[in-house]
């Protein structure tokens, strides 16, 4: 356990290519081992000027054999979980493609910010270009999980073993790449808060338009409500059958179009929207960190509690007139425990999130439930709070 190596100091392939087109047989040779790239592919050897191949096969080999020697080194002094995790810190390629995530999010941000500014905006192509981008995003949330998983194991081993160089700057090297894959999935994820708070905006400013109108049209209903059942009951008492027919209906029919006239022109908040926008809000408290985000963060929150108040008033209101509804032959309790959902919706999102966060994460799981446990409780205690208040 002695050997020591410097994984960061190998020459990067895409240089090692370069390189091949000027070396002669004598250089290449020279050129220590540990500082090679940690794989030489074939295509590499193939496409290379003849004169080098056999010296890049001998190499290739040497560089495996170092590899293998190294692992079985590894596996022998602290088990085979500890050797897996310091192989992954000798290797390289996760931070640059972390890095190249973030340069396309941070690029199409500007892009967004630029367009964003001071006028209303289509959100849709940026949507499309994120979804576009989602698959590599998905590759490089999965490796945030295995390097926090690597990261617990060299933590376990040092305990054990106490401060090996070996164990010390493996540690270092996963830490580093972890925190550039976890930039890269916060970049993403702020850009998503970013455009779903623009959306939660604009809906909250749509319905508080037609509020007004909505209001007048239920007076109106509510009156119509007390009218029926005031005639209905004055005429039954009267013995006037036929007009006490004919006035409910008259009332029905206009009752009817007010309904009508009210549910053309009535906001809708769909259930798969508001999931979204709890993603998009719950993702970047995973993720996104720092004092110039958090305004933005702190924002999108309040976008959301508006539009669970309002969605979750959507649901008692649909209740409440399926329990007034004279025609409707539906139990109204039934209908009220069906639609009144509130914090039960909340809690039945955060239960699915943890299955996803277990499933995206594997066994480095436990380090992000821990954070959406306190996500959630942030939630739900500023969505009862809005609540009491609204």
């Amino acid at each position: 356990m002695s050997s020591r190596h410097d994984p960061q100091k190998r020459i990067p392939l895409g240089l090692f290519r370069r390189m091949l087109q000027t070396m002669s047989p004598q250089e290449l040779r020279r050129l220590p081992v540990q500082s090679l790239p940690e794989e030489i592919p074939l295509e590499v050897i193939e496409q290379a000027p003849p004169a080098l191949r056999s010296v890049l096969e001998d190499l290739s080999f040497a560089v495996s054999s170092q590899q293998l020697g190294r692992w079985r080194e590894d596996e022998e002094g602290y088990g085979t979980p500890v050797a897996a995790a310091l192989e992954r810190s000798d290797q390289r390629g996760w931070a640059s493609r972390a890095q190249n995530l973030s340069k396309a999010v941070q690029a199409l941000a500007a892009q967004w910010r630029e367009r964003v500014a001071g006028q209303a905006v289509d959100a849709r192509p940026f949507v499309v270009r994120l979804d576009e981008l989602a698959p590599e995003m998905r590759e490089v949330r999965a490796e945030s999980g295995r390097l926090m998983e690597a990261v617990d194991r060299l933590d376990e081993a040092l305990g054990e073993y106490g401060e090996v160089d070996r164990l010390r700057e493996g540690r270092v090297r996963l830490s580093r790449e972890l925190e550039h894959v976890e930039q890269s999935l916060a970049d993403y994820h702020m850009l998503v808060l970013e455009i779903v708070r623009s959306e939660m905006r604009r809906q909250r400013e749509q319905i508080e338009d037609s509020s007004f109108e909505d209001e007048q049209i239920q007076k109106r209903l509510d009156l119509l409500h007390d009218r029926l059942e005031k005639s209905q009951s004055f005429l039954r008492r009267n013995l006037r059958p036929r007009v006490a027919r004919q006035e409910r209906e008259r009332l029905q029919q206009r009752i009817t179009e007010l309904l009508g006239e009210r549910n053309a022109r009535e906001w809708v908040i769909a259930e798969s929207d508001m999931t979204r926008w709890l993603d998009g809000v719950v993702d970047a408290s995973l993720y996104v960190q720092g004092a110039e985000q958090e305004h933005v963060l702190r924002d999108g929150r309040l976008q959301l509690y508006q539009l669970l108040n309002l969605f979750c008033g959507q649901q008692e209101r649909a209740a409440q007139q399926v329990a007034r509804n004279p025609f409707m032959q539906l139990d109204p309790q039934q209908a009220i425990e069906f639609l009144l959902i509130s914090e039960r919706f909340i809690l039945g999102y955060f239960a699915r999130k943890r299955g996803d966060v277990t499933r995206w994460l594997g066994g480095a799981a436990q380090h992000k439930l821990e954070d959406l446990d306190r996500v959630q409780a942030q939630i739900l205690d500023e969505f009862r709070r809005h609540r009491h208040h609204a």
